[in-house]
């Protein structure tokens, strides 16, 4: 007895294939999401206020969208310049 195959399986069958192969490409070419690396950052100025810098000592706190930022959102104006150095 003889197995009739039909002609357009092979094709079919290939192209299913490369298709296939195309994904799994596609796919390990996608990197996941990544979370922001967390890394220090440094903010600093000038505290000056009616056009006068503000004494050493006073007290600066970082408010950011009306919240205090971080465990070390304070610092003290030295020589008229606040610097605050936060790692998140």
């Amino acid at each position: 007895m003889r197995l009739l195959v039909p002609k357009f399986i092979v094709p079919t069958t290939a192209l299913g294939v490369l298709s296939l192969l195309a994904v799994v490409i596609a796919l390990a070419s996608v990197t996941g999401a990544h979370a922001q690396s967390s890394s220090a950052y440094t903010v600093q100025g000038q505290a000056i206020v009616d056009g006068r810098l503000l004494p050493d000592g006073t007290r600066v706190i970082i408010y950011v969208g009306g919240t205090e930022r971080g465990p070390f959102a304070e610092t003290k104006i030295q020589s008229g310049i606040f610097r605050f150095s936060m790692i998140p």
